[in-house]
């Protein structure tokens, strides 16, 4: 009887685990899903010439590290 309760202390335990794991994994889904789109040319240049420093300049920084599109966008303007 004992061990019974202990077993369901112990799965009771293990599902809670398991259902902050998840939510961790849905905030994390939509903070980087949020990222994936893609800022305009004009956002894009003042975050990257230092013109804004803000929040939304960070998610434009993040966003450079996740997009190989924005990333040769930005390597293009050299090429200008």
């Amino acid at each position: 009887m004992v061990v019974s309760k202990l077993l369901k202390s112990i799965a009771m335990f293990l599902l809670l685990l398991i259902l902050i794991a998840f939510a961790s994994l849905i905030r994390l889904i939509i903070e980087i899903k949020g990222q994936l789109k893609c800022p305009d040319e004009e956002v894009l240049k003042s975050v990257v010439l230092g013109k804004k420093k803000s929040a939304m300049g960070d998610q434009v920084i993040k966003h450079l590290g996740i997009c190989n599109k924005c990333r040769k966008r930005v390597k293009s303007w050299n090429k200008d």
